[in-house]
């Protein structure tokens, strides 16, 4: 089971990698590293996926810099 404080350990340290298909999506929505950052400091896991492939991940429900809601599946491997 993915731990909050542990993606937020990461973010902290500045170890957070972005895949090319995820990096591309951020950028057809407009949002950016710093939002994801934020999402994942003031957010909360509301769904785990234990079976993802190639990783177990989790759903992030936070907010980005303007204090819209965003989404964010994040894995800790």
């Amino acid at each position: 089971m993915i731990e909050v404080e542990n993606l937020r350990r990461y973010s902290a340290e500045d170890k957070l990698f972005a895949t090319a298909h995820s990096t591309e999506r951020f950028r057809q929505r407009g949002i950016s590293i710093r939002d994801i950052r934020n999402a994942i400091n003031v957010g909360e896991i509301i769904e785990q996926y234990p079976d993802d492939y190639p990783y177990p991940s989790c759903l992030i429900l936070g907010k980005n810099l303007r204090g819209e809601n965003i989404h964010a599946v994040l894995s800790d491997e």
